[in-house]
């Protein structure tokens, strides 16, 4: 306990400092890293409310060769009105963007090297579309709900684009003003899309960036990839979606397996149909971009040719919706949507997803039949297994309220990145507890082929997995689960999961969300709290390009936590460093790695002499007598013992050595021993050689 001092200057001096951020909320942290900056860099000569609002209109109107960063343009509301309304101009945002953060501009600098461009051979656009409700979940009416658009470039690649930085904010929107415009979401999508086509057509013309050095280079862009769930989909392309009759976007003939309301499923009257549960994918006919825009434009002709109930049947047999701002449509726009669509793998199979709902569905019939394999059996199994530090503990998903609400609503309630940890966890104890039961023997093969597939969509981004590997394993839970639960259980999503190893063939990896939906937290952190609705939208922009241009100037690509040695590290450092100023030294407890994110402290991969190694991450030094500075990692080395080729003991050594931290690879899944003498690594398919194509 802290004795109180009798000193009044002392007591004075404490007073003042726990009344911070009384007068209006701030967090402790938020107040230690505002006072820090004032510190730094002294209090400025203006700091009121209406200063900082002015700084940011500032900002927002600085001027680029295609205009200011905000600006306004115009949406149709089906009355006939107009709306006017924010976006952050793309062109001159990546413009503004590579000219004063060293960062973008090493990104686009070394994209341009591996991946010239020219009109002939454009960089495509990644445009991301996805719901926001930053306010109470519960509450009747959602005033500040919203949508987002983010955009970046997909020639970046997978490394890069897995920063939130290296995405940019295009608009956001309420919700309450999309319901009263004209096409809805499509027409939002289509202003944000357009505006890469002005003042002129970056696809043809380019768009002449400056880098900070003075250089230049000139980039071509097109609108090359949209990556979204199910629903954002459906809503910037209007299609009916997964309750539609015609629930695939990309099939001519796929179709409901059940039917709506008492009649029977179409399917059954028509050989040309296939039920969305046939497990075969060639059977299905694929939309091309040609006969997508020739079937849209046949439906908007039937608009002034058929009565209102002959024009609602055309609507559902040809799985599309009639709206006036269709982009698959757009001449402007000539998106080649059958070849651009790219479905989130993480959507699919984990946020109320295929395995997820897998999962309860097994623990329920498990429960059925009065089998020992249950929730809380697997949450002790869980018991000992430590995650990498950016990983939250699993214990709470196995707790008594927990399990029986799963059980209840035959699901798992997890996030996406608590499912992922679990994943490997949940394979080891299905098969070598589970399946040596023989009970649902069908079932619990089921979970592990659903398992394999998550585990190769990992094993993605690393290149490893070809379209041919990750359709078999697909086609393979697919069948195993229409045997193990009947084609009436058979969701969309199982379908739409077919649909990947074609679209990892056409664009060479897939994109996952993870980096949008933390993303969202920027966006909700800025709007929570905006409850005058009198210019959301312009205000919201400013504030995320204020924040933006914050977090693109600081060192995004290296490192994002970072301290200044104590005296007793410095003394080590100067002996490992005899040449480096005691000013260039950091200590990071957290930085980037190729897999992922690593902390202090967790289990890592690394390369060393060209091989993979195991060990503790002791700590990251930072030297930034350099622009981009230069990372040190201390990690030990440990010895590999044999064993499965999914989890390899090995055994604890203190012996260290000194890494670059580009040799890092990634945190992984462990347990240790009792006596803290071996550890069990889990090793990602991707790192299994034998598993290899």
């Amino acid at each position: 306990m802290v004795k109180r001092s009798s000193d009044p200057a002392q007591a004075d001096k404490h007073k003042r400092l726990a009344a911070l951020g009384k007068a209006s909320h701030v967090t402790m942290a938020g107040m230690d890293k505002l006072l820090k900056a004032v510190r730094d860099g002294g209090v400025p000569a203006a700091s009121s409310r209406s200063s900082q609002y002015r700084a940011r209109k500032h900002i927002a109107s600085t001027t680029t060769p295609f205009g200011t960063l905000i600006q306004e343009v115009s949406l149709k509301r089906k009355d006939g009105s107009t709306v006017e309304v924010a976006i952050q101009h793309p062109l001159a945002s990546l413009f503004h963007y590579v000219e004063v953060s060293e960062h973008w501009a090493y990104m686009v600098s070394k994209t341009m090297r591996e991946h010239p461009c020219s009109p002939g051979k454009p960089w495509n656009v990644v445009m991301y579309q996805d719901g926001i409700n930053p306010g109470d979940g519960l509450a009747k009416h959602q005033a500040r709900k919203s949508c987002a658009f983010y955009w970046s470039i997909w020639e970046l690649g997978l490394p890069y684009l897995q920063h939130e930085e290296s995405w940019l904010v295009g608009i956001v929107l309420r919700q309450d003003i999309i319901t009263t415009l004209e096409g809805g979401h499509t027409q939002v999508a289509k202003v944000v899309m357009e505006s890469f086509a002005h003042p002129h057509n970056s696809e043809v013309v380019g768009v002449q960036l400056r880098f900070p050095d003075g250089s230049t280079c000139r980039v071509f862009l097109k609108i090359g990839v949209l990556l979204a769930d199910e629903p954002a989909i459906k809503e910037v392309l209007d299609c009916k979606g997964h309750a539609g009759t015609k629930p695939c976007l990309l099939c001519l003939n796929a179709a409901l397996h059940g039917a709506h309301g008492d009649g029977a499923p179409l399917h059954e009257f028509s050989p040309y149909l296939v039920s969305i549960a046939e497990p075969n994918f060639a059977l299905f006919k694929k939309h091309t971009d040609a006969s997508l825009r020739t079937m849209l434009a046949k439906l908007h002709a039937y608009k002034s040719e058929l009565s209102k109930e002959q024009f609602e049947l055309r609507e559902q047999l040809f799985g599309f919706n009639y709206n006036p701002h269709q982009l698959i449509l757009n001449e402007r726009l000539r998106l080649d949507v059958a070849s651009m669509v790219m479905s989130d793998w993480c959507h699919t199979y984990i946020c109320d997803g295929i395995a997820d709902e897998e999962l309860g569905s097994l623990m329920k019939a498990m429960q059925q039949i009065k089998s020992p394999t249950t929730f809380s059996e697997l949450g002790f199994y869980v018991v000992g297994w430590k995650q990498a530090k950016q990983h939250a503990t699993l214990d709470h998903l196995f707790s008594d309220a927990a399990n029986r609400n799963n059980l209840k609503k035959s699901t798992f309630n997890c996030t996406a990145s608590e499912f992922l940890a679990l994943a490997p966890i949940l394979a080891r104890y299905l098969a070598n507890v589970v399946e040596k039961r023989g009970q649902l023997a069908g079932h619990v093969e089921s979970m592990l082929a659903v398992l394999h597939v998550i585990e190769l969509l990992q094993a993605v981004r690393r290149n490893v997995v070809t379209p041919a590997q990750l359709a078999a394993a697909i086609a393979r839970h697919f069948a195993l689960y229409v045997l193990a639960y009947g084609k009436s259980a058979v969701r969309p999503k199982h379908h739409y999961a077919l649909h990947l190893p074609d679209m990892l063939g056409r664009f060479g990896s897939l994109l996952a969300t993870f980096v949008h939906e933390r993303k969202h937290r920027v966006i909700k952190r800025y709007t929570r709290k905006r409850e005058n609705l009198r210019s959301w939208e312009l205000g919201t922009m400013e504030e995320l390009l204020s924040h933006q241009l914050y977090e693109v100037n600081k060192p995004f690509l290296q490192s994002t936590t970072e301290a200044k040695p104590s005296s007793s590290t410095l003394y080590v450092l100067r002996e490992l460093f005899p040449h480096v100023p005691d000013d260039d030294f950091a200590i990071h407890s957290r930085l980037s790695a190729d897999n992922g994110m690593v902390h202090t402290g967790d289990v890592v991969f690394y390369l060393l002499d060209g091989e993979r190694h195991v060990g503790e991450l002791l700590t990251t030094i930072g030297i930034w007598s350099e622009a981009r500075g230069k990372l040190w990692s201390i990690v030990t080395r440990w010895s590999p013992r044999e064993g499965s080729r999914a989890f390899l003991p090995h055994d604890v050594h203190e012996s260290t050595t000194m890494v670059s931290s580009e040799a890092l690879m990634g945190a992984t899944l462990h347990r240790y021993s009792n006596n803290m003498q071996q550890c069990v690594v889990y090793l990602p398919w991707e790192y299994r050689v034998d598993e290899k194509p």
